[in-house]
């Protein structure tokens, strides 16, 4: 292995949501349309938030702030060539779920597979 082999290449999502895209919350578009999938364009993580690293999911339209306990999850879709590109080839989305903890309404995503027709 030849220390070449190290050297990192960042993935890079080609799709950015439009100027001016506003931050949108998962409860406000849960309850507008529960059934409601949409097309992922990226994600990455904000290192300035004041709670500590935040996962940050976006769209050709909206930026939309992961739960805390997807982190992971998005840093291994950042890192994984075969996810960007399947983001990248609009064939990956995501749904959000409710689910309840400590007497409290939560919201998350579940990510899926979008089929292009042909």
């Amino acid at each position: 292995m030849a220390i070449t082999d190290f050297n990192r290449k960042p993935n890079v999502f080609t799709t950015q949501p439009a100027d001016g895209a506003p931050y949108e919350k998962l409860s406000d578009l849960y309850k507008a349309d529960q059934d409601e999938v949409y097309i992922l364009a990226g994600a990455y993580i904000n290192t300035k938030s004041r709670y500590g690293d935040s996962p940050v999911l976006y769209t050709d339209k909206f930026y939309v702030n992961a739960p805390a306990h997807m982190l992971k999850t998005v840093q291994d879709i950042m890192e994984s060539e075969e996810t960007v590109k399947q983001i990248n080839e609009g064939r990956a989305g995501f749904k959000i779920y409710t689910y309840e903890s400590n007497g409290k309404t939560c919201y998350s995503v579940e990510f899926v597979n979008i089929e292009l027709p042909y």
